[in-house]
């Protein structure tokens, strides 16, 4: 096996920030976008009657009486709720183990070496 070691550094125009930014722009703006409209829309939906149309019966507030008052919706929550923190507490443990692990190999220097040829080799494509 042998391994590529990078001698030179890429060049200005592949790393500038303008440029990475001009890359993200057209995905990032589409995907703000796509959440404002979902966001506006349940806002949008929050205070309309259900009447069984697309865009509901008008303004009113009991969606929010109903979510306040019905039993049911606070079993759903506090459900919901305690799921999501068994789930995030469990997450934490997990990348803390993981990440303290990791923290402790020592750095390789030839796989750091093939790291960083595989990262100039993957710039080099997406530069073509």
């Amino acid at each position: 096996m042998s391994t590529i070691a990078a001698t030179q550094p890429l060049p200005e125009t592949r790393s500038s920030p303008g440029f990475r930014f001009a890359m993200l722009l057209p995905g990032g703006l589409v995907t703000f976008v796509l959440i404002l409209f979902a966001l506006g829309l349940v806002f949008f939906l929050a205070f309309r009657g259900n009447d069984g149309s697309l865009l509901g019966a008008g303004f009113t507030l009991a969606n929010f009486v109903t979510v306040a008052t019905d039993p049911l919706y606070w079993t759903v929550t506090l459900r919901s709720l305690g799921i999501a923190g068994v789930v995030t507490l469990a997450t934490v443990v997990t990348a803390y183990r993981a990440a303290t692990r990791a923290a402790a190999v020592p750095a390789d220097p030839a796989v750091l070496d093939q790291l960083s040829a595989a990262r100039l080799r993957l710039e080099d494509r997406a530069c073509l």
